[in-house]
């Protein structure tokens, strides 16, 4: 006699109703506590905003995803009055949700927070790059400076794991890619107000939208480039290439006329927001991604929609320089004064960078440690290099100074193993299935090509795209399972964290 069968789905849902319920009435019960006899309108406001937040969290850690990626987009004008250059509002949603989301793994025995951190190589390397910058603390000269630096890491730590442990089906990445787009939208907005001379920072009086005070290189914007909200345009360049090409994406898998028109109007903007930025790194890095996302692209015609397409970004750009004549496109071209500087900058930042990383080739000199050494270094290497600090405007040469060779060797293989993953999946698809994959890509190599002239590793932007990289590669292995074994399901993967 065969025995009864048990749904495995309706066991979990009575396994994590007990503590659900828990977490969701005690936290905020001990939070009316504090209310009751501390009289503090702050936490008052906590109890009110936390309950539902927990309740979604419990319910749906798919959400808080999304909200992190929507605010993010939006910088230090969401920051918060919590600390003296403010909090941002991403910070929080990500810090509180991995918090409760982990608390309730914990309580219910979830075995993906255990076996996901360490079922795959590029997981374990991404902990081992996490632990080298703890270890490395020792060789710093600042501890402050390396404290923060650690901090900035951790936040693109969790960034990646919890987006790994929240996001599980191929639907839900491209939600995640069309918020990234609408939040791109918004912000490519206040650019072009900010190339036409309207800075909403200025307008606020260089305070956030939630009333906090703004950190001091958010306030320094040297004018004639668009700064974006990031207020570098450096950074807001190369997110407007993502932004581009994530656009472009939906284009293609999108057949309604309305969404085109709107993926349209995103790239147009995309466009003017990256040559208002005149950052030369984030053209190359955009003029990468968008070479490599096209080789997978499956389009009739495709060389010549390749020609309009350069054609029309260049006449862009030139309408640009006449109508907009305060902004410093010529640097592109023609580097002249600072725009010319910073190329000698770079080369020398090289020099000095592998000075330093000879004195301590393991381990490196510690978090935040081309800064803290650069006095030490420049006059003896490159006697002409600039005395005023400077960060080393390549991630690589940052992490090889910072983290030594075992640091960078542990970076190089993350990426090595992201790219490698992402490549073989968009090989092995056809038709626009192939495409999702080919973006993550395409913005990945494009970043990181934009990484060896600008930027720092712990850019957050940078992260929730190695962590797409490594959700997609954890969607190939499942559907890869379900081909040998048509009889696995869905249900079944997701409770079983070994198949994934």
């Amino acid at each position: 006699m065969s025995q009864p069968t048990t749904n495995p789905n309706t066991v979990s849902v009575k396994m994590k109703s007990p503590v659900s319920v828990a977490l969701l009435f005690v936290i905020p019960f001990v939070l009316g506590y504090c209310v009751l006899f501390s009289f503090s309108l702050r936490i008052a406001l906590a109890v009110l905003v936390s309950i539902p937040c927990i309740a979604v969290v419990l319910y749906r850690p798919f959400f808080p995803v999304l909200a992190f990626v929507f605010t993010w987009s939006f910088s230090s004008l969401l920051a918060l009055p919590i600390t003296a250059g403010g909090f941002k509002l991403s910070t929080l949603i990500l810090i509180a949700a991995f918090l409760i989301w982990t608390v309730k793994a914990f309580l219910v025995k979830d075995r993906d927070l255990f076996i996901t951190p360490l079922g795959k190589p590029v997981h374990v390397l991404v902990l081992t790059l996490f632990i080298i910058s703890l270890i490395s603390i020792l060789n710093g000269r600042n501890l402050e400076g390396s404290l923060v630096q650690v901090q900035r890491f951790a936040y693109c730590v969790i960034i990646y794991f919890f987006l790994l442990l929240c996001v599980k089906e191929t639907s839900e990445v491209k939600k995640i890619i069309f918020v990234f787009v609408g939040a791109g939208f918004i912000v490519s907005l206040f650019g072009m107000a900010e190339g036409m001379g309207w800075d909403v920072y200025s307008r606020l009086n260089n305070r956030s939208l939630l009333g906090s005070s703004l950190p001091l290189t958010t306030m320094i914007r040297p004018g004639s480039r668009i700064h974006g909200l990031a207020a570098d345009a450096d950074f807001h360049g190369m997110y407007m290439a993502v932004v581009f090409v994530f656009s472009l994406y939906l284009f293609f898998v999108h057949s309604s006329k309305g969404l085109r028109l709107f993926y349209s109007v995103v790239m147009l903007l995309s466009v003017i927001n990256i040559v208002g930025a005149g950052s030369r790194s984030a053209a190359l890095g955009f003029l990468f991604s968008l070479v490599i996302f096209w080789v997978f692209v499956e389009l009739r015609f495709k060389w010549l929609f390749s020609v309009l397409m350069l054609g029309g970004i260049l006449l862009l750009g030139f309408f640009m320089l006449t109508l907009v004549p305060d902004l410093d496109i010529e640097r592109f071209y023609r580097p002249t004064g600072k725009a010319k500087s910073t190329l000698e900058l770079r080369k020398n930042n090289v020099m000095i960078g592998l000075a330093m990383s000879l004195d301590s080739p393991l381990f490196g000199h510690g978090p935040d440690g081309f800064m803290a050494n650069y006095h030490r270094y420049a006059p003896r290497v490159v006697p002409s290099a600039t005395k005023r600090l400077t960060s080393p405007l390549n991630v690589y040469l940052q992490i090889l100074v910072e983290y030594g060779i075992i640091g960078i060797t542990a970076f190089l293989s993350i990426l090595g193993l992201a790219i490698k993953s992402l490549f073989v999946s968009a090989k092995r698809l056809s038709g626009t299935a192939r495409y999702l994959p080919a973006v993550i890509l395409s913005s990945l190599c494009g970043y990181s090509v934009f990484a060896a002239f600008a930027g720092g590793y712990t850019n957050q932007c940078y992260w929730i795209i190695l962590a797409l990289s490594a959700i997609m590669g954890s969607i190939d292995r499942r559907l890869q399972k379900r081909v040998i074994n048509p009889s696995l399901t869905d249900v079944g993967e997701h409770l079983n964290p070994s198949l994934k």
